[in-house]
């Protein structure tokens, strides 16, 4: 785990974006403002969003091969809301490219200079990582979403838009919470859960359910890869 990402990226590192929809879009423009990047390529296979009009689309391995063997250094990120197809996509990258994964912060989130943020991580514009809280491989930290003091999201979990965890808030692996959803301080939430939107979770939650409302309650089971959004 890196520490925070003041620093930790090379200047206007070449970026693939794996995703070319509408959380893609919000991710490229994160990156571009950033500072840090300048996308070489946004690989999907269907017409990308209007953002990656200047950005060349890859739809094949051979397009991205051609692209690697003309530039050095790139990095990449999977541009995916979905938290374990984001893992999975990410898994595949590794093993076929070898490269890197980039972290991304918008400029305009607040990051604490003691908090934690891991490879492939994206936080978002307004965003809120507080003091001594870890961001883990994957994790997505979406628009307005606020993490407190000494927090953990685990490799490849995610907030939401507008949602709040309070202080020693931990999230399991690909747990998903959902916008606007609240969590109250000291609670841990299992792997491969969703927190329903709107929901206010006051005590911890097992891995593989959905839980929603005030207070949340368990309304299901879930099963890992299941369709949230």
């Amino acid at each position: 785990m890196q520490n925070n990402f003041h620093g930790s990226q090379t200047a206007k590192a070449k970026l693939i974006i794996v995703g070319g929809g509408g959380h893609g879009a919000v991710v490229h423009e994160a990156a571009t403002l950033s500072g840090h990047f300048s996308p070489v390529g946004v690989f999907c296979e269907s017409t990308p969003h209007p953002s990656f009009q200047n950005v060349p689309r890859l739809a094949k391995e051979e397009e991205v091969a051609a692209l690697l063997a003309k530039n050095e250094g790139v990095q990449f990120c999977i541009a995916v809301g979905d938290n374990c197809l984001r893992q999975e996509l990410a898994q595949t990258w590794k093993a076929r490219w070898n490269l890197p994964l980039a972290t991304i912060v918008h400029p305009h989130a607040f990051v604490s200079p003691t908090a934690k943020v891991s490879a492939g991580a994206v936080v978002l514009a307004r965003a809120h990582v507080g003091t001594f809280s870890e961001v883990g491989e994957l994790c997505l930290v979406n628009t307005g979403a606020s993490l407190d003091h000494d927090c953990k999201l685990e490799l490849a979990s995610s907030l939401a838009p507008g949602s709040f965890a309070g202080g020693n808030v931990t999230l399991g692996e690909r747990t998903a919470v959902g916008l606007g959803a609240s969590i109250r301080h000291g609670v841990s939430i299992g792997r491969d859960s969703v927190v329903g939107m709107a929901a206010a979770v006051t005590k911890d939650v097992e891995s593989e359910v959905v839980v929603m409302g005030v207070p949340a309650k368990i309304t299901k089971q879930r099963l890992r890869g299941e369709k949230y959004l």
